[in-house]
């Protein structure tokens, strides 16, 4: 799924003073073969969230990210 399409359905409750509440109803096109969220969407959200967070921020200046790390736990599979 693109990052267009994760930033059309993610519906943002408040976003000021450099916070940030957003939801989005997760789908079986968000997720990966373990029915769990796949790590490009993790990814794509904590990118989104955080730039919006920023831009709402009081103090002067921007951001912009330049490393993005995830580490998930390996599915445990029988």
């Amino acid at each position: 799924i693109s990052s267009v399409l994760i930033l059309l359905q993610l519906q943002v409750i408040s976003a000021e003073n450099g916070k940030m509440v957003a939801e989005l109803v997760i789908k079986q096109e968000h997720t990966n073969i373990y029915g769990t969220l796949h790590g490009g969407c993790t990814a794509t959200l904590i990118d989104l969230c955080t730039s919006v967070a920023m831009g709402t921020s009081p103090k002067p200046g921007n951001g912009v990210s330049v490393d993005l790390n995830i580490r998930k736990a390996a599915q445990h599979v029988k």
